[in-house]
């Protein structure tokens, strides 16, 4: 049985660094929100478990800034997907401002986890080396086994799908474990669109119950 509420995973970096790429390598059936991203709705299976996952696309929101996308973006990210390009070390040093934004806005900071994703696929360039990229992962807390890349071939299918699974499951994983979450009422979120509409014509928002994935 999949789990009721999904984990949500977003997509971070700065405009033209391959999110997109990544996102339609990951997406069969995507569809646009309310507020115009990109989001694939999908059932990740982890062992004995189905868990409901909603993948997010900024689509080029952030063209000039992070500060350019929306609070609602983040909001309820459990998981995200560091995107940076080999050959561009400002790609990487910018996505510092972004593990900043999420961090200040997640409704789940304890459980967070980040992942890193390297886009080698138009580049030769050896700019961003080892010691760059492991400062950079000891800062943001990224452990070695969610340091991912994508080829300048076409990226297997089953070695890409295997590299997002673990990421949803330390995301799942880390939920689990964690202690901190209050599982209180929450403010809807537009991000899920899950908006229960008021009767009422004097409420223009709507309060619905948010339960945590924390245990």
């Amino acid at each position: 049985m999949a789990s009721t509420q999904p984990y949500n995973i977003i997509l971070a970096g700065k405009y033209g660094v391959g999110k997109s790429v990544l996102f339609q390598h990951l997406s069969r059936d995507a569809t646009k929100s309310i507020r115009g991203w990109d989001k694939y709705e999908h059932i990740v299976s982890l062992g004995p478990e189905d868990v409901q996952v909603v993948l997010w696309d900024t689509a080029n929101m952030e063209r000039n800034n992070v500060l350019s996308v929306s609070k609602s973006y983040f909001t309820e990210c459990v998981g995200v997907m560091m995107v940076y390009k080999k050959g561009d070390l400002q790609s990487l040093m910018e996505l510092d401002a972004w593990y900043i934004r999420v961090r200040d806005i997640t409704q789940f900071r304890d459980a967070l986890v980040f992942s890193l994703w390297c886009n080698d696929s138009d580049s030769f360039s050896d700019e961003i080396t080892p010691e760059h990229k492991q400062r950079y992962m000891s800062k943001w807390g990224i452990p070695p086994e969610l340091d991912f890349s994508l080829g300048s071939e076409e990226e297997d299918e089953d070695t890409l799908m295997r590299q997002y699974k673990m990421l949803v499951e330390t995301a799942r994983d880390r939920c689990n474990a964690c202690k901190t979450c209050s599982g209180s009422l929450k403010q809807s979120t537009r991000l899920q669109e899950n908006i229960t509409l008021s009767t009422s014509t004097n409420t223009t928002d709507s309060i619905l119950t948010k339960k945590c994935f924390c245990k």
